[in-house]
């Protein structure tokens, strides 16, 4: 990318001519190997068709896995997230937020939400009220 325009730049030959490509949760393959682009994390890693690719992803770990709690936005019981405590300026206070999978940001998006209000606006964005 050059940083000066914003364009996309082949890094080999230096023309403009490179289109975006949306590649997440697609299978390619490059020469005889497959590649998978994990939908939480953006990380290319190899396809081996064994199934459990999307979800033996090192980027899962980042979120604690809690059984049986309610979701804080739906009250839904089923297995969630326990997200860090965060900052809630409006309370003054550190939020710890238990979610389901409905609810929970993908990695992507977690690691830029920083305090409740941008948990807040992304759930207002999504529609899950």
């Amino acid at each position: 990318m050059d940083l000066a325009t914003g364009d996309l730049v082949c890094e080999k030959c230096k023309l403009r001519c490179v289109i975006r490509v949306n590649m997440v949760g697609v299978i390619f393959r490059i020469a005889s190997t497959h590649y998978l682009m994990c939908p939480d994390c953006c990380e290319i890693k190899m396809w081996h068709a064994y199934g459990n690719e999307l979800t033996s992803c090192h980027c899962n770990k980042v979120l604690k896995a809690r059984p049986l709690h309610q979701c804080d936005v739906c009250g839904a019981k089923s297995v969630v997230a326990a997200l860090d405590p965060m900052p809630d300026f409006k309370t003054k206070t550190f939020v710890s937020l238990i979610l389901c999978g409905k609810h929970r940001p993908p990695v992507r998006i977690l690691k830029n939400i920083q305090e409740m209000s941008q948990f807040r606006r992304y759930i207002d964005e999504k529609g899950a009220n």
